[in-house]
């Protein structure tokens, strides 16, 4: 038998039965970062998540008087200059203290704050098991 002959498909039948659910066996992540912003409240935007294709999950928890916005660079900039929140939507959600709110993609995420109130963000991400 030659290389043609043995890279050839080979016809193969069978049923693919779905109940609704999926097996998933999670391991630990093998990464884990940790990052602790201290903010006064008038602080520029700052990239707080990467993008990162091996991201799990991340974790944003926000203490002290906050609230503090997140979201696209883009949406904190807008949030920084001062545009209304009650006109076109802006890309960004308000975190008040006390929240942790859980980072599940992959793309980037900014930070900036309301402009008044200080506030300690915490952040914290896992890369999935390799």
């Amino acid at each position: 038998m030659d290389d043609t002959e043995a890279l050839a498909p080979v016809e193969v039948k069978g049923v693919v039965k779905v109940d609704g659910s999926v097996p998933i066996v999670e391991s630990a992540a093998d990464f884990g970062s940790y990052q602790t912003y201290v903010l006064g409240g008038t602080e520029q935007p700052i990239r707080i998540l990467r993008q990162d294709r091996t991201r799990a999950r991340a974790y944003v928890t926000v203490t002290g008087t906050g609230p503090v916005w997140v979201g696209s660079e883009s949406a904190c900039e807008q949030i920084k200059a001062g545009m209304s929140q009650t006109g076109l939507p802006v890309l960004a959600g308000l975190i008040a203290t006390g929240i942790t709110m859980p980072v599940t993609h992959q793309r980037e995420v900014w930070l900036v704050p309301d402009g008044t109130h200080g506030a300690t963000v915490t952040v914290a991400s896992e890369r999935w098991a390799g």
